[in-house]
């Protein structure tokens, strides 16, 4: 998962097992278009395009606070010379989610292939998916647990 900053690379990846790279993520609600798209890109590094998306807005939820999701992440620990072997560690995660706004809706992805180091474009885009926009949206880990963890080799 991309994310523009590295409060939310360390967070993410280290705390909960969820894979995060830094980069550059333009995203303007003044640009809404008269048909109510909004569209944002991904840079990696800033000035490298490698995704575009187009989100329609369809559903208003208001203001959130206090939702809960539960995610699965793996966090992985890597082996250092002549300690133990790596550890893969899946991690359940409970999340709370606070928004100011909250939309439901259609978003629409597009990939460039502009880098051959971050190979996004060659995930297959098969058709429109209904995506959520959080204005001022935070996630907050609530609880964590080991499901399972085990050493490689």
């Amino acid at each position: 998962m991309p994310v523009p900053n590295d409060n939310a690379l360390v967070g993410g990846r280290e705390l909960i097992g969820n894979p995060k790279l830094l980069a550059a993520i333009d995203f303007d609600r003044s640009q809404e278009t008269a048909s109510g798209l909004f569209q944002a890109r991904l840079e990696r590094p800033a000035g490298v395009p490698l995704a575009y998306g187009v989100f329609q807005p369809q559903v208003f939820d208001g203001p959130v606070e206090g939702v809960r999701e539960t995610w699965l992440g793996l966090r992985r620990v890597p082996a250092l010379t002549g300690g133990p072997a790596p550890l893969d560690e899946y991690v359940r995660t409970e999340v709370e989610v606070r928004a100011e706004e909250m939309w439901r809706g259609t978003g629409a992805p597009a990939f460039t292939g502009y880098s051959a180091l971050d190979p996004l474009h060659q995930i297959p885009v098969v058709e429109p998916v209904e995506a959520v926009l959080g204005i001022n949206m935070t996630l907050t880990p609530v609880g964590m647990e080991s499901v399972s963890a085990h050493r490689g080799k």
